[in-house]
């Protein structure tokens, strides 16, 4: 009869969701692969980041020293070559706040990506959880009949 047939169907469907259900695993192995990667990727370019700003101190300091040392010095062909180096040590400056711009862009691509995929994770999880519970009470409501 109609209802036999339909109970075989939802017990086929049932036990294929069981068995697929086991591949969850696999989706968790591969979630926290990702998102390790992308992690790890955060941690490098925030060591980039912190390589840059030393650099750009160290810049700042070589040029500070050199207006220092300018001030003691007197004539227009150390004015010229302090000009040059200060020049020189400001286009190093400009280069390595272009990298920075780049490194921070980086920084927030692959933060807003590891948010997604957490928050993504999060909801599908959420989600399936709710469904799972509602189907184990309809099946334990089996019992009453």
């Amino acid at each position: 009869n109609i209802f036999d047939k339909n109970q075989r169907k939802q017990m086929i469907s049932f036990e294929r969701l069981m068995t697929e259900g086991q591949s969850i695993f696999s989706f968790i192995e591969n979630f926290t692969a990702k998102k390790t990667q992308y992690e790890e990727y955060l941690q490098k370019l925030y060591n980039m980041n912190e390589t840059v700003v030393q650099s750009e101190k160290e810049i700042l300091e070589k040029i500070a020293d050199i207006r220092e040392s300018n001030q003691s010095r007197v004539g227009i062909h150390s004015d010229i070559q302090n000009s040059h180096s200060i020049a020189k040590y400001e286009t190093e400056l400009s280069s390595l706040k272009a990298t920075k711009h780049k490194i921070i862009k980086n920084i927030f691509n692959i933060r807003n990506k590891l948010d997604d995929i957490i928050l993504h994770t999060d909801k599908v999880f959420f989600d399936n959880l709710v469904m799972i519970d509602t189907i184990i009470k309809n099946i334990n409501s089996l019992d009453t009949i």
